[in-house]
């Protein structure tokens, strides 16, 4: 299984939290954020790509990003 690491700080969580319900950010962006924010709350990558329609494989290779 894999999941999102833990944000390093407040700061960082809120960041993405802004970022998951904006409306005038780039649309990538905002997926990529929606992608952690979902893994943080306990969701797996096959349910996350079913919630935002995209691949599974997408979903792993943000979350291998965001935890490099």
């Amino acid at each position: 299984m894999l999941w999102a690491r833990e944000a390093l700080g407040t700061d960082e969580q809120r960041a993405i939290d802004k970022l998951a319900g904006a409306r005038k950010a780039p649309a990538d962006l905002v997926m990529r954020a929606r992608i952690v924010n979902l893994s943080w709350a306990g969701m797996r990558v096959s349910a996350i790509a079913a919630e935002l329609g995209c691949g599974r494989k997408a979903v792993r290779w943000w979350l291998h990003r965001f935890n490099a």
